[in-house]
């Protein structure tokens, strides 16, 4: 029994997780992220934890052993793409500012990925682990300016 309330406090320690942003910016626009434990928000503009607008893009993933992976694409008219790889993403709201475009067949990703493979410049890999997000970038030589909590 004492096993079990402690196994029961551990496990009630790991789910709540604490609110964070992190920014991205690049070429003049700016893309808030928010991660609420095993969902994580996208908002075109810099925000702060209050008046987020109602567009934006979820991702969420379940379980102790799944994540999120995806790209974000920074253009030069100010629009931002976010092409998901890994996890369940969802747009909510009209804003065409910030889009959600899934590839259709993993050759076509893996061929849009050879073509930037080590020179990501507008581009930057999103992952639910924030430390492996800000290597796997600077390997990539992501231009990308991103803020981290």
């Amino acid at each position: 029994m004492r096993h079990f309330l402690i196994l029961a406090v551990i496990l009630a320690f790991a789910t709540c997780s604490k609110e964070s942003a992190t920014y991205y910016e690049y070429n003049g626009a700016t893309i808030t992220r928010i991660d609420r434990g095993n969902k994580i928000y996208f908002y075109y503009g810099r925000f702060d934890n209050e008046n987020f607008p109602e567009t934006f893009v979820k991702a969420e993933y379940s379980g102790f052993n799944s994540g999120i992976h995806a790209y974000m694409i920074f253009f030069p008219n100010g629009r931002v793409r976010i092409s998901p790889a890994g996890g369940l993403f969802k747009k909510n709201g009209a804003d065409s500012l910030l889009s959600l475009y899934e590839f259709n067949d993993n050759y076509l990703l893996n061929a849009w990925l050879d073509s930037i493979r080590g020179n990501f410049n507008n581009t930057v890999e999103l992952s639910d682990g924030l430390k492996f997000e800000e290597e796997i970038n600077r390997e990539s030589h992501s231009k990308v300016k991103v803020s981290y909590p």
